[in-house]
This record gives C-alpha cells, structure tokens and sequence, in this order.
C-alpha cells in the first residue's frame, strides 16, 4: 500500500483528525505569509533608514563667472557627514588636506586648486593646462561618519570615499552640454543667478542653528569650550580656523557661550566680531 493510499484511509477513518491537520496546514502557511511580509517591511523600512541618513562626499570642479574653476568638496547625500578628513593631489604634488565636524547635505566647500598655490592664482582653462597639462588628474580621498556610526573610509567604500577628477575634460564636458542645452548669453547670466542663489542658501543654512543636528551642534560647543579653557584667551579669528566653520556660526555659539556664563569678550557698538583679533575668554566658574 503506498503512503498517499495511507493518508487518504487515515482521513476516512477520522475525520475529526483530518480537520485539525487541514487548519494547522493553513495557521502555518498564514504565519510563514506573515513572517516573510514582516521581514520585507523591516529591510525595505532598514534600507530607507539608511538611506536617509547616508551622506556622500565628493569631489567636483566649482566654476565661477564662466572662466574660473576650483576645486571643490560636497556633500550630495541625504544625510550629515560628520568627522569629515579629505585630502587631494596632483600627480606628484603636495597633497592638500581638510577637516571639519560636519559637513550638512548639499553643503559645498571651495578651494584652489591643488597645483595653483595657495593664493588660487590658476584659475582659467589655458593657465590649468600650462601649470599641470593637458591630462590634469586630481585624485581624491576622505573619511567620514553618518548619524548612525558608519564609517567610510578608502579602505572600505572605495566607491564613496575615492575619486580621481580629470580637470579639463570635466570643464570641457560641462562647456559642452551647457553649449547643447542653450547657446544665448542669457543662459550664463542665468547660471550664475542661479549659483548665488545657492551660495545664499548655504549661508542661511549655516546661520539657521536648527540646520545642525542637536548631537553635533552640541559636540561643536564642547570643542569651542574646551579650545578657550585650554589657553584661556583666544581670538575670534583663532577660533573660526580651528574649527573651520562659517564666522556666523561661531559667533553664534560664541553669544551662547557668554549667555551661560562660560565665556566673556568686550562688546562693541554692532556687530563686535567683525575684527578677527577680537578676544574671547574663558571663565572659570569653579
């Protein structure tokens, strides 16, 4: 007698039987359902999470008035890059490294580029392929943190912490398809309107303290402090280098400090960190 001939006769025989393992068939193909859809809403809900909160720093050419480039750092993910350590080169050149707490998303920080020296005096197309030539690469590294702890680093992300740039050929596929979208001098008035309107926007960001996440706001504050405690007196200029953060943020969390009785500096008629030299001091409430 085969197996299924034994099955069908057992349920003949009670079916009392037979219903209790027709209904535990179905509790269990239910609770497998649910399971498996419980899991696809925690991954896909996982992923958005992620998502969300994954920054992604890179490096591009900022041009300014049609004619000037740099280089610049930005960040065009959807969350915070905190603990951000960038460093770039040229060939064979010094690598020019950068630091700061946080970088808040579409944030972009300019710089010269890596063969012009520090003072930015290359600038133009033609003084870019006289200085490095015509095949200019800019290789790029960076380190940075998310909110949720994760860490990308070279070592391991190399699709989000490494980038090479080829200098020129980013320019002239820029020219290009800004050539092919519209030829009228009007477009380029346009652009730029459109990049100050930007750059406005960035500033409001960085004056807007509820832009910094409070855990970050508050770990810049505690470093401000501790630089003051640490020397007693320092400039505002000293301060805004140290922590290489936009003036107007410092001086705001510079007013906050004084607020809570941590810090103290003369005030003078307006706005009184328009001089760099002006002292900040630490007070000791012990």
């Amino acid at each position: 007698m085969s197996v299924l001939q034994g099955i069908v006769r057992f349920a003949s025989r009670n079916p009392g039987s037979t219903a209790q393992i027709l209904f535990s068939a179905v509790l269990a193909c239910a609770t497998i359902a649910y399971t498996f859809g419980v899991f696809r809403q925690v991954s896909e809900m996982r992923t958005d999470r992620l998502t969300r909160n994954k920054p992604l720093v890179t490096p591009t050419i900022d041009t300014k008035y049609a004619v000037n480039h740099f280089f610049a750092i930005e960040n065009t993910g959807e969350g915070v890059a905190y603990d951000v350590e960038a460093e770039w080169w040229c060939d064979e050149g010094d690598k020019q490294t950068w630091k700061i707490p946080l970088l808040s998303p579409g944030e972009r920080r300019t710089f010269p580029l890596p063969f012009g020296g520090e003072d930015g005096t290359i600038t133009t197309s033609g003084q870019i392929e006289d200085a490095a030539g015509r095949d200019a690469v800019i290789e790029f590294r960076v380190r940075y943190s998310d909110s949720l702890g994760n860490r990308y680093t070279p070592e391991k992300n190399s699709d989000e912490a490494t980038a090479s740039i080829g200098v020129l050929d980013t320019i002239q596929t820029r020219e290009d398809a800004e050539e092919y979208v519209d030829e009228s001098p009007v477009k380029a008035i346009a652009d730029e309107m459109e990049e100050v309107t930007k750059r406005l926007e960035r500033i409001e960001r960085s004056i807007e303290m509820e832009y910094l996440e409070g855990n970050a706001k508050q770990e810049i504050r505690d470093r401000l402090t501790e630089l003051v405690r640490e020397e007693g007196v320092l400039t505002f200029g000293e301060l805004v280098d140290s922590l290489s953060l936009d003036k107007t943020v410092v001086a705001g969390m510079v007013y906050e400090l004084r607020g809570s009785g941590q810090v103290d500096f003369d005030e003078t008629d307006g706005f009184p960190f328009k001089d760099s030299d002006v002292e900040i001091e630490y007070v000791d409430n012990g």
